[in-house]
């Protein structure tokens, strides 16, 4: 089923710095949209840059949700109902070294124009007061705003896995840039449509492949595989 997404303000930060467990790929991102949208979305992907498996669980917290609007978590293992802020211990999610955690924060306004902050903490199970990354997302939903829909599933990268090079489907990307698994940037591009990017020159691995818009939206970001 087709989904729709809006953000007007969403920021993200990492609590420490650069080159502990976890990286979070930031995604600044201005989408507009209206009350009528039931499944409004983010996903953000979080990188274990170290050595050893992470075992990790989450806990939300809500400022000032406008009445009537409901939120709710998806991790790698499950999607929680929206009374649910913590993620069960019994379930926490399990990251392998160099592997990527994605979560989604879903909003249904109900209908209803307002805003409403969300902040995500990230910890491991065995050291709960310990928290390794913080999600920060501002949700704001306004009736005069305009929509241009675009799905997720619309923008597709190909081929994957690749051996030198792929291509981007959709010509609402205006740059893509590349990533290590660990998080610094590899290639930079200025998207055409039908152009070919070129990659024969990387090693073999996991990329992370960012696509923004001409307004630097993030629109999607996809693993590639290198071979």
């Amino acid at each position: 089923m087709k989904q729709n997404y809006l953000i007007i303000f969403f920021f993200l930060f990492v609590t420490g710095l650069f080159g502990q467990a976890l990286t979070v790929i930031d995604y600044p991102a201005v989408v507009e949209g209206t009350p009528d949208q039931n499944d409004i979305y983010l996903y953000v992907d979080i990188i274990n840059s170290s050595n050893e498996e992470q075992v990790l669980l989450w806990e939300r917290s809500i400022k000032s949700p406008p009445d009537g609007w409901l939120t709710w978590i998806c991790d790698e293992i499950n999607c929680y109902l929206p009374n649910i802020d913590r993620c069960s211990e019994s379930k926490p999610n399990v990251i392998p070294a160099g592997d990527t955690l994605q979560m989604q924060i879903h909003v249904n306004p109900n209908n209803m124009e307002g805003s409403m902050d969300i902040d995500v903490a990230i910890f491991p199970l065995d050291d709960q007061e310990n928290i390794m990354a913080t999600i920060s997302a501002t949700f704001n939903v306004a009736q005069t705003t305009s929509v241009k829909e675009l799905t997720r599933e619309e923008i597709k990268i190909f081929p994957n896995p690749t051996t030198d090079q792929f291509q981007i489907s959709h010509p609402a990307v205006a740059r893509i840039t590349l990533f290590n698994i660990v998080g610094n940037e590899m290639r930079t591009f200025n998207a055409v449509p039908g152009r070919t990017y070129d990659v024969s020159d990387l090693k073999s691995g996991l990329y992370l492949v960012r696509m923004t818009d001409e307004h630097n939206k993030v629109l999607k970001t996809v693993r590639l595989s290198k071979r």
